[in-house]
């Protein structure tokens, strides 16, 4: 309720400063609040600063680093599209992963085209990814991607296309019949 309607600037400062908390309790719970605050409260950008650094730690489990992203990505910031997709070339292959699952999640259309690109990738866990990213994304452009992914793709790159194009049957029967 503060985080709605006052200054929580101090507050968040001193959760941030904790460590010693390998699950980051206090971290998500200042990412909680940046759905519900104001867009110029004045402690966001620490909390999303704090955020980003902490989800390029390797010493992270996936699954810690994964809960980052999607704190980031439902914080209600209009740029977290950019952010994600600078981490598209990085060498980190869970920052990859996590990159490309996070243009998913925030629905980045500035993102079909290299997603597209990594499709291809020799790591069958990023073009799987990038499928279901571009599924998330839904436009006609992401769509056509994942059907030529389901041609080109590697066996699980396709089968992963496949399972996607089967969750939506009226959109593949049109695409089937106009090919």
């Amino acid at each position: 309720y503060l985080a709605c309607f006052g200054d929580v600037s101090s507050l968040v400062k001193a959760m941030l400063e904790k460590t010693g908390d390998p699950l980051l309790r206090d971290t998500f719970s200042t990412a909680r609040w940046l759905r519900v605050a104001p867009k110029n409260a004045p402690w966001r950008p620490t909390v999303l600063r704090h955020l980003a650094n902490a989800m390029q730690k390797e010493q992270f489990t996936l699954g810690l680093s994964a809960r980052i992203l999607t704190a980031m990505a439902v914080s209600g910031e209009t740029n977290m599209g950019t952010f994600f997709r600078q981490f598209l070339q990085s060498e980190m292959g869970n920052i990859l992963y996590l990159a490309i699952l996070g243009c998913g999640l925030v629905r980045d259309h500035k993102a079909v085209n290299d997603l597209g690109l990594l499709i291809e990738n020799s790591s069958s866990r990023v073009g799987q990814a990038a499928c279901l990213a571009l599924a998330a994304i839904g436009d006609k452009p992401a769509h056509d991607t994942v059907l030529t992914a389901l041609l080109q793709g590697s066996e699980p790159v396709r089968n992963t296309a496949a399972a996607i194009l089967a969750l939506d049957p009226e959109r593949l029967y049109e695409t089937v019949r106009k090919e």
